[in-house]
This record gives structure tokens, C-alpha cells and sequence, in this order.
């Protein structure tokens, strides 16, 4: 068993590789979190929450993270679309860029180097390794 989203759902492996139940440092609680193969919007997971409800994404592509305000707020059109508003979702065949601002970088854990020092990240994305 092990795993139960806040959503009250088991995760799929999918999810579980994803890390569907690490929510984002800051973020107590995500309400809702389901998977797609593609960035799809869900009128019946997302529509019940509150604005300031944090719902996620799992795609292919990554972990997309946001609350329902953001959601009204950047996909209006998505929203306003008849797929959204009859069928109850809408999906993008590709990622809008307006979209990867919401996408989640997962953070990687230093790697040791071969003298056992650990490598501290400088600025510009490179590691060091070593000491001075």
C-alpha cells in the first residue's frame, strides 16, 4: 500500500517515481494530483478547490505545479474553451512555454567525487569538487 495521494487516490507507479507525494518545500498540502500523457486540465479535479489550492500534473514532461488562481489566471482560454467547460478537460498536444514557469525542477542531491569530497554547485550551474 504505502502511498495515498491528498487527493485520496493510491499512485500509480507513474506518480510514485514522480514523487507525487513530495510536495514542493513551502507548499503544506497539494489537493489534488493525477497523470496524463500529455498537460491535461481536469474541470473535476480542479474546479472544487479553493483559489489559493495547490493541484499537480504529472506528465511525461515533468510535474507541473500550480493553484487553482493560477490556473484561471494564465489559462483563461483553457477555461473558457468548450472542451473544458462540456467534455471537462482540455489538454495541450504540446507544452505551451507559458506553462513551464509551473513545471517543478526537482532538486538532485550532491555527488561525492572520487576523494570523497562533495560537490558544491557554483554560480553558473557548475560543480567544484574538492577543497581550496
Amino acid at each position: 500500500m504505502g502511498v495515498v495521494l491528498t487527493n485520496g487516490i493510491e499512485p500509480t507507479i507513474f506518480e510514485e517515481a514522480a514523487g507525487a507525494s513530495d510536495p514542493k518545500p513551502g507548499i503544506t498540502d497539494v489537493a489534488s494530483v493525477y497523470s496524463s500523457s500529455h498537460l491535461t486540465f481536469r474541470r473535476d479535479l480542479i474546479e472544487p478547490l479553493a483559489d489559493a489550492d495547490w493541484f499537480e500534473v504529472l506528465t511525461p514532461a515533468g510535474k507541473f505545479r500550480m493553484t487553482r488562481a493560477d490556473f484561471h489566471a494564465n489559462f483563461a482560454e483553457v477555461v473558457n474553451s468548450s472542451s473544458y467547460r462540456d467534455r471537462g478537460q482540455y489538454h495541450y498536444p504540446m507544452i505551451p512555454y507559458k506553462a513551464f514557469r509551473f513545471l517543478v525542477r526537482e532538486e538532485k542531491p550532491p555527488t561525492p567525487a572520487a576523494d570523497g569530497s562533495v560537490a558544491e554547485e557554483q554560480p553558473g550551474g557548475e560543480a567544484q569538487h574538492g577543497v581550496e
